[in-house]
């Protein structure tokens, strides 16, 4: 197995990082052992850094959804899932090959949502005003109701293979590790031996 990937012509040694994550991050390795599955996070101010270990944020604010329909959004998610998606969550996919990205892994018990027929909530938003020839302020929770009865909270391996869906997670810490420190087969090897 290939545990050492080579970075503009060093050696990265990742053993301790790897024995970390199948150590902290058993409940997830579980459910992603049918498939073999990995999530991947796009994660361009961290590049730098191999590996890390992060706490959720709690109160994330919204990059381009505005926060009245964030806000919204939100609600619905509490009202069926019992969390904030969009605030409280850590936004992947189930998918390698992101140039900046790292595999992230969460530590110890979480939760997870997606959407098998939306790969991305914000695009499917951009087209919902197309279609509807509304705008942002104009988006109400009826408008919403079918997408919103589309997510599960069920079937992670589902996630992982259906067509790489966004694959959002609640949990308190997670680690990520650069993708390109490992090639994504050795570490599902790694893993899922």
């Amino acid at each position: 197995m290939r545990l050492i990937r080579h970075l503009n012509e060093q050696s990265v040694d990742i053993t301790h990082e790897l024995n970390l994550i199948k150590h902290d991050c058993q409940p997830f390795i579980k459910q992603a052992k049918p498939c073999r599955g990995i999530a991947v996070r796009s994660a361009i101010p961290l590049m730098s850094t191999n590996f890390i270990k992060k706490k959720t944020r709690k109160n994330r604010k919204p990059l381009s959804t505005p926060v009245n329909v964030h806000n919204m959004i939100d609600k619905l998610f509490v009202k069926r899932f019992g969390w904030k998606v969009r605030s409280e969550g850590v936004f992947t996919y189930g998918v390698e090959g992101f140039l900046y990205s790292h595999y992230m892994f969460p530590i110890g018990n979480f939760k997870f949502v997606y959407n098998p027929k939306v790969r991305d909530l914000y695009d499917y938003l951009i087209e919902l005003k197309h279609d509807l020839k509304i705008t942002w302020d104009e988006i109400e929770p009826h408008d919403l109701s079918y997408i919103m009865n589309t997510y599960t909270n069920k079937n992670l391996c589902g996630a992982m293979t259906w067509d790489k869906p966004e694959i959002v997670f609640k949990c308190k810490e997670y680690y990520l590790l650069r993708t390109t420190t490992i090639h994504p087969d050795d570490l599902r090897d790694f893993l899922y031996k």
